[in-house]
């Protein structure tokens, strides 16, 4: 019997002992932070939507319960709209709940006692923190029981941060701290959640017109996506946003069902905007655009024209018809697009690059005066463009920076001919004639046109070495006529239909460049001595490639391209 006692007491220490180690062992409640697959983010972007960041929590809670104060740092500004400043549409959600079992509390108000409470409005405390204060988030006495905490609808400034000049895109980084009755571990606090990418290429095909003659091809501006998923639709899908971690890929994010939560929460203004602006054109010219514009991926996503905007491309609304006239005030127009389609097209939009090429048709009339050869420049960039970075609850969503450059759009040359003369001489003994033909009238259909010739000598006078006379102009050339004159007096030739005494520069010796504002001009130099009694030349004039900038010394037939060479012709 004594042996049996002695066996009893043992067992009961056994006993006690192995429950104090079961209670010892118990873990505290404890948090595991993770940002899932961080999304790409368009470096041009003021209002990114970054990875959600979640938390699985586990462990014993004292009897109390925990009520804590959850704050997310980015290494950024966060730019979540305010709505009822400070409240911010950014939301912290307990347990994943769906559609139909979301209960809103909002920001600023009393913290609430009743657990059923899952959907919790943050507050703006910083240009780069965002807090949650006095969350029941474990009722009291709970044991063992798995918790999942999503932060949802934080907005960051990607362009703040630039891109990287490495292999690795810059990073955006969300840090978590949970504070209040009890202190609450968080595992790996700090989470990438979204990598910065360029969201755009912009090219525009610089087209050059002439002033006599109609526009036979379209400026072609084209917007390229920088990844899948950059140009998105405004949102929401059909059916609403209100799956907790589901991937959208439109501008508004996590949109609460429940009917007290503001409608802002979430919400963007519109799709991704495009804002085309010119400018340089020249008075009288006008820009024609269709009103939709198709991908280059059948049923993806579309652009819509949108009209009424600010000069910043907020605002307005989506055009209808087939094409419309761009505004022209002051050389300056604004041309803005916006990305509009389904939810078939969203998710067709993300497995493949959209690109958009938006023909700009160009009218003016051949009787335009004053046109030059600079060139009409553009500058594309996402819309609208801002310069507020931080935080707004007036601010437009998305928005973006403007980190456009200027393109050749198009230009507009006058109708013109550059001939060469290399020699033409009045010196002791010798004297030089010169014909310009106009042969814009011909049996081939063409439009005569009319114009003067623009004459720049470049020499002296060498018997009393006196440089060069000023450029002289000449009449008028109709289609089909021929001016001609001498050097020696500036008369005229036998049998031409014009003359040009004013023309007259004897004395000269050098070589002469006509600037003929027609096109189709010709030109022919005889060279002799007086009476033509013992020696004489003559030549073609050689037609100067006409270019907006600096002639290049390459022949054709080398480097130069196009009309830049100056291997010259008759």
């Amino acid at each position: 019997m004594a042996d049996f006692r002695k066996l009893f007491l043992a067992l009961a220490v056994v006993a006690l002992l192995a429950g104090s180690a079961v209670t010892a062992n118990a873990q505290a409640f404890q948090c595991v932070a993770n940002a899932g697959v961080p999304p790409l983010l368009r470096s041009e972007g003021l209002t990114e939507l970054v990875g959600d960041m979640v938390l699985n929590c586990d462990g014993v809670v004292d009897a109390g319960g925990i009520t804590a104060n959850i704050r997310i740092f980015l290494n950024t500004n966060v730019t979540s709209r305010l709505v009822n400043d400070p409240g911010s549409e950014a939301l912290l959600m307990i347990d994943e709940p769906g559609p139909g079992q979301q209960n809103f509390w909002p920001a600023g108000s009393p913290p609430p006692l009743n657990p059923l409470y899952n959907v919790y409005q943050g507050t703006q405390t910083g240009v780069n923190t965002i807090d949650w204060l006095g969350i029941p988030i474990v009722a009291p006495g709970s044991s063992g029981s798995n918790r999942v905490y999503r932060i949802t609808n934080v907005r960051a400034n990607a362009n703040q941060l630039g891109t990287s000049s490495s292999l690795i895109p810059t990073q955006v980084f969300m840090f978590i701290s949970i504070s209040g009755t009890t202190s609450v571990p968080v595992n790996n606090p700090q989470q990438v959640v979204g990598f910065i990418v360029p969201g755009m290429t912009f090219s525009a095909s610089g087209s050059s017109f002439r002033q006599c003659e109609d526009p036979e091809d379209t400026v072609d501006l084209t917007f390229t996506e920088g990844f899948a998923s950059s140009f998105k639709v405004q949102g929401p899908v059909a059916g609403g946003q209100s799956i907790p971690g589901a991937v959208y890929n439109t501008e508004t994010g996590f949109q609460t069902d429940d009917p007290d939560a503001p409608a802002e929460i979430g919400m963007a203004d519109q799709g991704t905007r495009f804002l085309a602006s010119f400018a340089g054109i020249q008075s009288g010219v006008e820009l024609t655009v269709p009103v939709t514009v198709a991908s280059s991926q059948p049923g993806g996503q579309w652009l819509n024209l949108v009209t009424g905007h600010d000069d910043a491309g907020a605002g307005g609304s989506l055009a209808s018809g087939s094409t419309a006239t761009v505004s022209v005030s002051g050389g300056v127009a604004a041309l803005v697009y916006e990305v509009v389609g389904d939810a078939s097209a969203v998710a067709l939009s993300t497995s493949s690059n959209e690109e958009y090429t938006v023909p700009v048709m160009v009218t003016y009339t051949s009787t335009l005066p004053g046109l030059t050869l600079t060139p009409v420049t553009v500058n594309a960039n996402f819309a609208p463009v801002s310069t507020v970075t931080v935080a707004s609850d007036v601010e437009p969503i998305p928005r973006f920076a403007d980190v456009s450059t200027a393109k050749d759009a198009f230009s507009i040359n006058a109708c013109r001919t550059l001939l060469l003369f290399p020699y033409l001489t009045n010196a002791v003994g010798f004297d030089s004639g010169v014909a310009i033909s106009n042969t814009s009238m011909d049996p081939f259909g063409t439009s005569p046109q009319t114009g003067a010739c623009t004459l720049n000598y470049y020499g002296n006078y060498p018997a009393t070495g006196a440089p060069a006379p000023s450029p002289v102009t000449t009449p008028d050339i109709d289609g089909g006529e021929q001016l001609a004159f001498v050097m020696s007096s500036g008369g005229g030739v036998v049998g031409t239909t014009k003359t040009c005494t004013g023309c007259a520069t004897p004395g000269f010796h050098g070589y002469m460049i006509a600037i003929c504002n027609f096109q189709y001009a010709h030109g022919f130099a005889f060279v002799s001595d007086l009476g033509a009694a013992r020696v004489s030349e003559a030549y073609l004039a050689l037609i100067i490639p006409d270019k907006t900038d600096l002639r290049s010394p390459d022949a054709f037939s080398r480097n130069a391209g196009g009309n830049d060479g100056e291997q010259l012709v008759h």
